[in-house]
């Protein structure tokens, strides 16, 4: 069986057949009729079917696979005849992106497996877990930093993973002084001055007693008319780790996002469906802090801003904000 080029007055086919005099017989008005000879299709059509991890039958009896995307699935129907009992694929097919939040698909998109590979499948990322690393970790992953200001810091690797810290949390002159100071420091103190109870000048010390007399020289400067003084040890021994090595910096789940931005307008819509791989991820603490997807818009937003040197604001005058309909989903926004 064969693959032909078929030129007709309505237009050019590729279509099956056996040999040549079959099809010219089934095409007698065609113009010309050559053989078909790139079936380099085919690799893809093959590339979707074992992505799929369910196989499902249409109301026709065609074959629709399921195949997984960020949170969701995509569900695809390559277009085919079956022959002898044997499937003979084109290089055309539909697709319904079930991805979607708001809006269910009832419509089929029309592709080519080429395409649909490109948007859905190419450029699978080393895999790479949802966890908090170190900075000097990222660093190994060669990063660019296109976000620092606001409290926020946003990071992308080489390997297209997206870091999101606390700008507050990472190494700065301050942590690494107090490394270098006291670092395997069995006698240093952690101690706090307190004044009417309030808690002053807490601090590491050398010693105990370097912190004590320190306290003293508090007690003597300090008026009697502000309150009595009092101090607290808080913890013994300089126990801390090298800045660089301290877990701050939030690996978020691989998402496509460039390939996202090509086919969804609204950054919030996108906030909301990587915020559905972040479901069972919390980065401090008990509370599912990522159901807020408008800090996840922020990073996308500062994404498309460094790529285009736009405003974030505006999002550069291309893609559209969070539509006004839209209700926030519960949670804080970091």
């Amino acid at each position: 069986m064969k693959r032909w080029i078929i030129e007709k007055p309505e237009g050019i086919f590729k279509l099956y057949y056996k040999d040549l005099a079959t099809a010219n017989e089934r095409n007698p008005t065609a113009i010309s009729i050559k053989e078909c000879t790139d079936y380099g299709y085919l690799e893809h059509v093959e590339k979707i079917k074992t992505s799929a991890t369910e196989t499902l039958l249409n109301y026709k009896g065609k074959l629709v696979y399921k195949v997984p995307h960020n949170s969701a699935h995509v569900l695809v129907q390559l277009w085919y005849d079956m022959i002898d009992g044997k499937p003979f694929y084109y290089d055309s097919l539909q697709f319904q992106n079930h991805d979607v939040i708001w809006v269910m698909p009832v419509i089929w998109e029309v592709s080519t497996p080429q395409e649909f590979c490109k948007r859905f499948l190419d450029d699978a990322p080393v895999d790479l877990p949802i966890e908090v690393i170190s900075m000097r970790e990222l660093k190994s992953l060669k990063p660019i930093k296109f976000w620092f200001k606001n409290f926020r810091a946003y990071y992308r690797d080489a390997n297209g993973y997206f870091y999101f810290a606390h700008k507050r949390d990472l190494p700065g002159k301050k942590a690494r002084e107090e490394y270098i100071k006291f670092k395997g420091n069995d006698n240093a103190v952690l101690a706090c001055m307190l004044l009417r109870g309030q808690p002053e000048h807490k601090r590491w010390y050398s010693s105990e007693s370097e912190f004590l007399d320190e306290y003293r020289k508090f007690q003597a400067n300090t008026p009697a008319s502000h309150g009595s003084t009092s101090y607290e040890i808080k913890a013994r021994g300089f126990k801390k780790i090298s800045p660089e090595d301290r877990k701050i910096l939030f690996r978020l789940p691989y998402f496509r996002l460039d390939t996202e931005l090509k086919y969804e307008k609204c950054t919030f819509h996108i906030a909301q469906k990587w915020c559905a791989l972040m479901e069972d991820h919390n980065q401090f603490g008990d509370e599912p802090r990522f159901l807020n997807a408008e800090w996840v818009e922020d990073l996308i937003k500062r994404w498309i801003s460094h790529n285009t040197n736009a405003p974030a604001e505006n999002n550069g005058g291309v893609f559209d904000s969070k539509p006004e309909h839209i209700p926030k989903m519960k949670g804080d926004i970091l």
